[in-house]
């Protein structure tokens, strides 16, 4: 039985307490569980260098605030080019911060030019502000191996985009 209301990881939880204290339960719900399992390990990455490179593919695009210009996207993509064929999860990991960061770099141009008419600003610091939590989220779930998938996010490089 699936509780769509229940969170997977709670969802296995449950599931674990009812195996251990319900023999009879054993056969139905371990094939689900097992399935909650794999599922899981897909999506955690164990390789401290992997994790790290895939954090720093996120972190890297703050080097626009020491100046460079475009360097929320020259960064990343140095990474992803010298790295994505050594880790799995840097190539994922890359294709879905330089999607942000290339939407984004086109909505803040979009604001920018948006001064002249008077709501620019509001919305240079609005989206500017977002820009900068979505890029720490994304690093620290990429830290810790998960994949992180950026919210507003046009699909320029991957498997359904123009590139690659």
């Amino acid at each position: 039985m699936v509780y769509p209301c229940i969170p997977s990881f709670f969802f296995i939880l449950f599931h674990c307490v009812i195996i251990q204290y319900i023999p009879s339960a054993k056969e139905q719900k371990i094939l689900i569980l097992d399935e909650y399992i794999l599922i899981i390990m897909e999506r955690i990455i164990i390789d401290e260098k992997e994790k790290t490179w895939g954090m720093l593919t996120h972190l890297v695009a703050l080097t626009l605030f020491i100046g460079i210009p475009f360097g929320n996207i020259i960064g990343p993509l140095i990474i992803y080019l010298i790295k994505k064929d050594e880790y799995e999860f840097v190539k994922e990991q890359g294709r879905e911060v330089l999607n942000f960061q290339i939407t984004w770099t086109l909505i803040l141009l979009a604001s920018t030019i948006l001064i002249f008419i008077g709501i620019g600003l509001i919305m240079l610091i609005a989206f500017g502000v977002a820009w900068l939590v979505l890029v720490i989220v994304g690093t620290v779930t990429a830290s810790s191996g998960v994949n992180y998938k950026y919210p507003l996010t046009i699909n320029f490089i991957g498997k359904t985009g123009i590139l690659e």
